[in-house]
């Protein structure tokens, strides 16, 4: 049975005429900014407390709120966890068990720099100071590595393409044409698996095709069993350069607005693998040889590059000299995209072999606008004088908003039904951010911070958990540092390597199960 989405049918299998999908429109949209290591330990819930340049993405007007100059650099540590199970006919152990594994990666970087001038006016009332800043902050991180694999005695990724290529009544002149471009690109995973042998003519049907592990009478179920293996490395970030200006108004109102520039590149490389449990089930005569079909290699290169660009305004007021309220607005954020695809195939039977890559002048490009959704949020704080400080903030943002278009905004109506099924299936999505610090002595602060999300599919109910901790330094002098930890749990997605072809008979399913821990530290000075 398939699950709500939170799904991803990864498109390594499946193409539309344009590559992009709501998957893509999520991750150019969503924002998790890492922020600096006093920021990240109190969940971020700096809309209201300001006074910290991981404030300056959430709420313009927060480093108004400080009465010094200041430049902060921020490395981390990022450590990635995920558990798959592959769900597939015959991929069940003998204690009638699904088989799991588990994968991690690491990753180096420096999330969060900045500096802010500060400058006092004078005055003893109206505008007694203003700020300038700049700072650089990682808005997502889309590092992952994992793979997933089992048995499968029903369905393959080759009968996908053979399914592919009879639903498009596909000839073998057009699968085998000497340039790509003369085709859509929703059919070019058929034609690299006609060119590389993992599917063939029946008999003397020019359009009925069939994969060198199927059975030749419908509904061309496999012959034996295939051992599949899924797997996908991602890499990349989105970078929010921003540039910052703030006033303080009588020390009771402080006004901020960002201007940000979005720096967009990400990295995917997916592959789906099958090979023969017994190669004597599967025997071939293919172009005039004789073998068995052992094993194939499918394999998808995706590279995107792009750039974006926002605003955002705020502001914060004290009612009473220890309580702030805190509003921010972010405008949409118009991004101009650049993606570049390669496809790759291999196919072993033994005794010969065939390959076939999309490269050079037939590889895939497009460029593409897409406008991210706008965000607002509030927030409440009160400190506690030297003692600490305790903050609540409330983000929401409309994805039902997002929206696809060709580059030059005159897209003729061919991204309307991207566009429609991105407001059928999406919805607002909020964020609930909570922080505390406690100063348990002048020079030491201890910090926790809570974040609950929820997820912007309508039809997916789980939550994004995240828990953080820190512990802060401030020296008499200019120096100061801040250590904080955070773990973020991720709900369960379930990943379609290729779609059902046969009714009756599902694809393999995988559920993906992730966990991000980080690990900051900012070193700062004042000035």
């Amino acid at each position: 049975m398939r699950k709500p989405i939170l799904l991803v049918l990864l498109s390594i299998l499946a193409m539309s005429t344009k590559a992009q999908d709501i998957s893509d429109a999520l991750r150019y949209s969503q924002t998790g900014y890492l922020g600096t290591a006093r920021s990240l330990a109190m969940g971020n819930a700096f809309t209201a407390l300001g006074g910290d340049l991981g404030s300056i993405g959430i709420n313009p007007a927060g480093v108004a709120v400080s009465n010094f100059s200041q430049y902060t650099i921020t490395p981390s540590l990022s450590l990635n966890s995920s558990k798959t199970l592959y769900n597939s006919t015959g991929n069940i152990d003998a204690n009638g068990t699904i088989k799991t594994s588990s994968h991690g990666n690491a990753s180096l970087g420096i999330p969060n720099f900045g500096m802010v001038l500060h400058f006092n006016t004078g005055r003893v009332t109206g505008v007694k100071s203003w700020s300038l800043g700049i700072v650089t902050d990682v808005a997502s991180s889309w590092s992952a590595n994992y793979s997933a694999g089992g048995n499968n005695s029903t369905s393959s990724y080759m009968g996908y393409l053979a399914a592919l290529a009879n639903d498009k009544s596909l000839t073998a002149d057009q699968l085998s044409g000497s340039r790509y471009y003369n085709m859509s690109p929703s059919v070019w995973p058929a034609m690299v698996g006609y060119r590389s042998g993992m599917i063939s003519g029946l008999g003397n049907e020019a359009t009925t095709y069939v994969s060198p592990a199927q059975s030749t009478t419908s509904p061309y179920l496999l012959r034996g069993t295939l051992s599949q293996t899924y797997g996908v490395v991602n890499s990349g970030q989105k970078y929010d350069a921003i540039i910052n200006a703030g006033i303080n108004i009588d020390d009771r109102l402080y006004l901020g607005a960002n201007l940000g520039t979005v720096s967009i590149i990400y990295n995917s490389d997916s592959m789906i693998g099958e090979a023969a449990v017994d190669s004597d089930a599967f025997p071939i005569t293919l172009d005039g040889n004789s073998g068995n079909f052992k094993s194939m290699r499918f394999r998808q290169v995706l590279q995107a590059r792009g750039e974006g660009i926002y605003a955002k305004l705020g502001a914060i007021y004290l009612p009473t000299d220890g309580l702030r309220l805190g509003i921010a607005f972010r405008t949409p954020t118009i991004n101009y995209i650049a993606e570049r695809m390669w496809y790759s195939g291999t196919t072993d039977f033994g005794t010969f072999n065939y390959s076939e890559v999309i490269s050079g002048d037939e590889e895939y490009y497009y460029e593409y606008k897409f406008i991210s959704p706008w965000r607002i949020n509030v927030g409440l704080a009160y400190v506690l004088g030297t003692r600490g400080s305790l903050s609540v903030d409330y983000e929401m943002a409309d994805y039902r908003k997002m929206r696809f278009s060709d580059k030059n905004a005159h897209d003729g109506g061919s991204w309307d039904n991207l566009n429609t099924l991105i407001k059928d299936e999406m919805r607002m999505a909020h964020e609930l951010r909570v922080g505390m610090e406690i100063r348990a002595t002048s020079k030491i602060a201890l910090r926790c911070g809570y974040n609950l999300s929820t997820n912007p599919y309508k039809s997916y109910s789980a939550f994004k958990q995240a828990f953080s901790l820190g512990l802060g330094y401030s020296s008499e002098g200019p120096f100061f540092c801040d250590l904080a930890m955070r773990s973020t749990y991720y709900p369960s997605e379930y990943i379609y390597p290729y779609p059902t072809y046969m009714e009756g008979y599902d694809s393999p399913e995988i559920k993906l199960t992730r966990n991000l821990c980080e690990i900051a530290a900012t070193l700062g000075w004042r000035f």
